[in-house]
Parts: structure tokens; sequence; C-alpha cells
């Protein structure tokens, strides 16, 4: 299952905020899980007044869902327009919610479902409370954790990993989830922080849903400072974010040659030719200790491009990639 689903289960959590260092043998965790609806509400609007937060107006959300376009489990090929400048990310979305991992209650086990957004999401605007799961007999539970992990580090903040008893696939199974608190948030280049507003609401995939590309965007040199893990050839970086953690299909190992070599960018010149780039390598690798904690985040590394060269696509292979479940990817046409 990998730490995807096992965060609960007594194992440390880390809670990527510059100020504050989670785990559960501290207790920090237990402020996600004690914090209730009334003094995460507080915590947010003491937040959103120093902030001066802007943007008021409900936004819409994105199905990306299988379910909803009405494919069977596994059966997501990615040919989605995603949010590659910031631009196009004008107000916020949820651009993933899957069920990576099931855990039995029984056996203290535990379920997950990374929610990715198109904006970086401020920690400090965070709490389990904040998110309502709902499942498909019409009973309803939020998480015990909402947390920054396994994507930890600054310029990965865009998916919140849920941890809880959110359903079984035999039983009642997830099937959404809606943003009941007031996060903040922000483009990925942008300085300003704007709220989030409650009732924005995304499908759930399902758990033998593959990994899919959920976003991919340009990384700016000022992102990578202090990134021990980027890319350390290359000229050029490429942000691919997945639906949930993965490794190396099929054995869970950690992401190599076979990855990097199939994964390709496609980017438009001046002249609206199309030219397609291969990666010298893949950042983001070795997130932690062990593999099955790696994120759902990779950096292309890709060489010296020609000027004025727009990215517009992201493609890999099927079955290179799988998560936490097991399940591998279908080919990926993943187009900005």
């Amino acid at each position: 299952m990998g730490v995807w689903a096992a965060l609960a289960g007594g194992v440390a959590v880390a809670h990527a905020d510059d100020a504050v260092s989670n785990s559960a043998s501290s207790g920090s965790v237990g402020r996600a899980a004690s914090a209730t609806a009334n003094s995460g509400v507080a915590r947010r609007a003491s937040r959103v007044a120093a902030r001066g937060v802007a943007g008021k107006t409900p936004v819409a959300s994105v199905d990306f869902s299988g379910a909803a376009a009405g494919l069977q489990p596994g059966s997501i090929s990615k040919f989605f327009v995603g949010n590659g400048t910031d631009a196009s990310r004008t107000s916020a979305k949820i651009l993933s919610a899957s069920w990576g991992a099931n855990g039995s209650s029984g056996d203290g086990g535990v379920d997950n479902v990374p929610v990715t957004f198109n904006w970086f999401i401020d920690p400090a605007s965070v709490a389990p409370a904040d998110f309502l799961i709902t499942r498909d007999d019409g009973t309803t539970t939020t998480p015990v954790f909402a947390t920054f992990y396994p994507p930890d580090e600054k310029n990965e903040r865009q998916t919140v990993d849920l941890i809880g008893n959110f359903g079984d696939p035999a039983g009642a199974r997830p099937i959404s989830v809606t943003i009941t608190g007031a996060l903040t948030g922000r483009a990925m280049t942008s300085a300003l922080w704007q709220e989030i507003p409650a009732g924005l609401t995304h499908a759930i995939d399902q758990i033998a849903v593959g990994p899919y590309i959920a976003d991919a965007w340009v990384l700016t040199s000022k992102m990578l400072q202090g990134d021990k893990n980027c890319c350390t050839v290359g000229k050029n970086f490429v942000r691919v974010v997945w639906s949930n953690g993965v490794t190396a299909y099929p054995h869970g190992d950690e992401v190599g040659a076979a990855v990097v070599n199939s994964y390709s960018a496609v980017l438009m010149l001046r002249n609206g030719k199309t030219i397609i780039v291969k990666p010298l390598a893949v950042g983001d690798l070795a997130d932690h200790l062990k593999t099955s904690m790696d994120d759902n985040m990779h950096d292309l590394c890709l060489p010296t491009l020609p000027k004025g060269a727009k990215l517009i696509e992201i493609r890999i292979g099927a079955s290179m990639l799988e998560d936490p479940n097991g399940d591998p990817n279908l080919e990926q046409h993943f187009k900005l």
C-alpha cells in the first residue's frame, strides 16, 4: 500500500510548512485530527485578514473522473486540456481526487484520497474539517488527517493527501470530495493568496483506476532554490503532477531509465511547428527514505529549447508507473 495509505497508523507525518514540522509523536498531527470546524475557520479568517485575501466568487469544479465520463475502472487515458500557465489559473480548481489505497477499519488500516489543485495551497489554511467525503450510499465523513505528505516540498503544495476511513470496494464507496472550509491558495508564480470558496467539489476516481497526469507546468529557477532532489542536468524543467503517488511498474521500484525514455514533451515553435523533446533525466525522485513513500510529482529535465518554444503536451507510454494500489497507468497524452 505504501505510505499514502499508512500515514494514520502511528507513522510520523511531516507537514510541509515553513514554521511547523508535524509528527504523530509530537502531537502536531493531533492538531489536524482534533481541529474543530470553528477553530479552523477562526485560524483561516485570521490568515485571510492578515493577507487581504481577494477573490470571493465561487468557482466551478472540473470533473476529470472516469466515473463521470462513463469509463470502466482502470480505463482512463488522459487527453485533457490542462493548466500550463498562470494565465489559465485565474480561479482555483480541483484537478483530481483519487482513491489510491484502501485499508480495513477492522485491522487498523486507512484509506487515502490525494486531492490535487491547480494552485498552491497555503498549509496554514488546511484542516481535516475543510474536506467532506460523500459515499455512494449517501453517507458522509471527514478525513482524520489532511496533510502535505508525501509531496512535502514548497514547490509541491498543490496536493493535499486526505487520510481516513472513507469506504470499502465491497461496500459504500467514496464518490466525491467537497471543500467545506475557506482554504487559501495562489497560482504558481503569483504572490497573491486568494480564498478558495467552500463548495468546490470533484468526483473521486475509484480505487481500480490507475494513475494519470493531472497537471503539468514549467518550473522557475526560484521555485527550485533549496530543492534537494531537483534535476541535476538540463536547462528547462517541467513539473508533471500525477493523480496519486507513483513508482515504477510492475514492482514498485524507483523510477529508472525505462520511465525516463518513455516520457516526452511536445512543444510548439514560434512558426507553428511542433517538436518532440525527450528528457535527459527525471528529477524529484527518492523523495523519502522508502520508495513506497514516493510522491506524485516528477520533474522532466529538458535540454536547451528553441527560443519562444511553448510546452503544449506531455506524453508517456502505458504500464510505466503504478499507484499505491499497484494499478498501472494507461498511455498519457496530457494537453496543456
